[in-house]
């Protein structure tokens, strides 16, 4: 049986010990870091998606004119 000071919490009626606790309090940091970087990056890339789009906004017009201008249709 695991001693008293290396009992943490019970899962289900399993004990777990402490460094079972620590590598998943250690896991739980990691994935916490892991979403905060993934949440930098789709504010990032949705403003540079937005970006795009009123760029592109500006130069339909002149893309659809230079298409005819080949005989391409355009949508």
């Amino acid at each position: 049986m695991i001693e008293a000071q290396q009992q943490v919490a019970y899962l289900a009626g399993w004990v777990m010990n402490k460094d079972f606790y620590e590598i998943i309090k250690d896991l739980e940091t990691k994935i916490d870091q892991l979403q905060s970087k993934v949440d930098k990056m789709d504010v990032k890339l949705t403003k540079h998606i937005k970006f795009i789009d009123k760029t592109y906004e500006g130069l339909k017009s002149p893309i659809k004119t230079v298409t005819g201008f080949f005989g391409k249709k355009y949508d």
